[in-house]
């Protein structure tokens, strides 16, 4: 019952932070879309199993 009472408790502080910090990242998205070349988010092409492409944001901050 722990599990699944964090498990909720989890998913609805990270809906209710997402909704609340959504009117601040609007603005910096659409100031970094004319502002900056390119793309806002960057993604790379990866190669799957039996050579199918994928596309994934990479993670710069995890160290695997």
């Amino acid at each position: 019952m722990y599990k699944f009472n964090k498990r909720l408790f989890d998913i609805i502080v990270s809906f209710l932070t997402l909704i609340f910090l959504l009117p601040v990242f609007i603005p910096i998205i659409i100031i970094l879309r004319f502002s900056a070349e390119g793309e806002v988010f960057y993604f790379q092409e990866r190669y799957g199993i039996y050579n199918s492409k994928f596309q994934i944001i990479p993670d710069y901050y995890s160290n695997s």
